[in-house]
């Protein structure tokens, strides 16, 4: 059962929807990609001016901490006659500057000042022990040489640091300590509390070094530990080259750009709702969307009509060749619209018009099919009682060998009996059918396998083959027995013409993509009676040639697509060339 073809009016029209689908897709995910990438390049500018401002702000502060602290260490030490015992204590005492310091700034919950053994100097407020500093934060501040800051603390007062500054008095050279209690509510409620250009979905996280989340809850700066949140964000990066787009199951997706605090080694993070920094994206992809489904069908109905227009001269054909196959061969194409269409039409009806003489040939090929079939009949018949007469002749030489005269006849009588044979083989070989054998094998050992057949004849003359190659690699296509048979016959040919120790020469060569091979003698050359005509069957120059050994030559040649050809050179001698097409041979 022949499996049913799709039509063509419906190929034509699918590829022409694919055709049109891929540049528009193509074209539509571009352009969205461009747009994408440059609302995060917008984006991610916006976002690192937001952050380097607040990063501004809260250095803004710590560098006023650094220069109080610095300027009260001093005035400590210098109000203080002995720091070794210790100084005033009480925050109404006038003599006591950390009360002033902490009447004017509003984020300090307390200044207090120690000697180089942890003595208390001053304070602006009440503070009786050493002890409630943090041991690591003692620590550090020992062996510092400049403003460090504690880890977060959280207390009744709100979330609050520790900073220390240790200092030398310049008279006495004694070292001695200042610390100060920030109250971070001050300083971090006016950078978590301003989410301008951020919009309705944005936030401010500050993460402490430790890992713990500082940020504002209705109004009020809260100390909350890490959430899976805020885990997943201090793996980011520190130095992030642009926002990161994450999905969390609480939030969705959100798109998170970071900064560090040198100063507090802490990071602040914004946080912004993926949907609302792109919604003006969004709501191009669905117009892309629209424009793109309007094209299509606008597409897809233009198509429709084209293929109509393209498949109906193809039904044309189809009918009309249907017709012919019936019986009706006085049928033919009517003008068909369209000057491609118009030209299939006119060389159809041309082909219809040749086939009367077609069929001729056909008949006469039939013919000659016949007349093959007929010599081949009349080759075997002819075989048995030729095989029995060179049996007879041989009986009757052996009874005259002895005569000198008769044996002479009879060796005539049995080489012209060969010679007889030998035409019946060439000519049932003539006339039988050839069924190619294509196999590709190697030229250069093509080569030396013909020219090693001839060689026992070439001896006999004392000829020599020469082979010149301009082309010895590469790979042939053929039936390697029969263009064998053929350079051989050649060969043979030229060793049979060439005068007694002269030069038989082969050689290859490419003329205009074929690739010819070349036999040249130095013989006596082609009759020019018969040069024209030397291919012919029962063509010959040689006294006991069959006239059929070229006439194969020249069937092998065609039957391969090449040529063969032979001329008499000027300086003497014959040369013979067969080519073989481009397809029949690759470097």
């Amino acid at each position: 059962m022949v499996k049913k073809q799709p039509r063509i009016q419906h190929i034509i029209l699918i590829w022409m929807i694919v055709l049109t689908i891929i540049p528009i897709s193509v074209v539509s995910y571009q352009g969205y990609h461009c747009a994408r990438q440059a609302l995060i390049e917008t984006q991610n500018a916006h976002l690192q001016a937001i952050l380097s401002s607040k990063q501004a702000q809260v250095e803004r502060v710590m560098d006023v901490v650094r220069s109080d602290l610095h300027l009260l260490s001093i005035l400590s030490f210098s109000g203080v006659s002995d720091p070794d015992k210790g100084s005033c204590q009480s925050p109404s005492c006038t003599c006591n500057p950390l009360s002033e310091a902490l009447d004017k700034k509003a984020y300090y919950n307390n200044l207090i000042a120690f000697n180089a053994n942890w003595k208390l100097i001053g304070s602006a407020r009440p503070f009786t022990a050493t002890g409630n500093l943090p041991a690591d934060f003692q620590n550090s501040l020992e062996s510092a040489s400049g403003l460090i800051f504690s880890n977060v603390l959280d207390s009744e007062n709100g979330p609050q640091i520790l900073a220390g500054c240790p200092l030398a008095d310049q008279v006495t050279g004694k070292r001695g300590f200042i610390t100060g209690t920030l109250n971070l509510s001050p300083i971090i409620r006016p950078i978590l509390s301003d989410l301008t250009g951020l919009g309705k979905s944005g936030r401010i996280l500050l993460v402490s070094g430790s890992g713990k989340t500082i940020q504002l809850s209705e109004n009020t700066v809260q100390i909350r530990e890490p959430d899976s949140i805020i885990q997943k964000l201090l793996h980011l990066p520190v130095k992030t080259a642009r926002p990161r787009l994450m999905s969390f199951p609480e939030t969705g997706k959100i798109l998170v750009s970071s900064i560090e605090i040198p100063t507090l080694h802490w990071r602040m993070f914004l946080l912004t709702s993926y949907t609302d920094t792109f919604r003006w994206l969004i709501t191009l992809r669905n117009r892309a969307i629209l424009t793109g489904t309007i094209v299509f069908i606008l597409v897809l109905f233009v198509a429709v009509r084209m293929t109509v227009r393209i498949s109906n001269p193809m039904k044309i054909l189809s009918e009309t060749a249907n017709n012919i196959a019936s019986g009706q061969i006085t049928s033919r194409v009517p003008p068909l619209p369209g000057r491609e269409a118009a030209e299939v039409a006119e060389a159809f009806n041309r082909m219809l018009n040749n086939l009367s003489t077609l069929q001729q040939e056909l008949a006469h090929s039939a013919s000659l099919a016949a007349i093959g079939e007929l010599s081949s009949s009349i080759v075997h018949e002819m075989r048995n009682p030729l095989s029995s007469v060179k049996m007879n002749l041989q009986g009757l030489r052996e009874k005259v060998k002895d005569d000198p005269d008769y044996l002479e006849l009879s060796d005539i009588a049995l080489s012209q009996a060969a010679r007889l044979e030998n035409m019946l083989t060439e000519l049932l070989g003539y006339g039988k059918p050839v069924k190619l054998n294509k196999d590709t094998f190697n030229l250069k050992e093509f080569i030396e396998s013909c020219t090693t057949q001839p060689m026992e004849i070439a001896k006999e003359k004392n000829v020599k083959i020469q082979t010149e190659l301009s082309v010895d690699e590469g790979i042939i296509t053929g039936d390697k027995e029969l263009l064998s048979r053929a350079i051989v016959n050649l060969l043979r040919n030229a060793i049979e013409a060439a005068p007694m120790g002269t030069i038989v020469t082969i050689s290859t060569y490419l003329e205009s993509g074929k690739l010819c091979f070349s036999v040249v003698d130095k013989g006596p050359g082609i009759p020019p009676a018969i040069v024209d005509e030397i291919f012919k069957p029962f063509i010959t120059s040689k006294e006991n040639g069959t006239g059929l050994g070229l006439a194969n030559v020249k069937k092998i040649a065609r039957l391969h697509s090449g040529s063969v050809s032979a001329e008499n050179l000027a300086e003497g001698g014959a040369r013979f060339v067969l080519c073989l097409p481009e397809e029949n041979h690759q470097t």
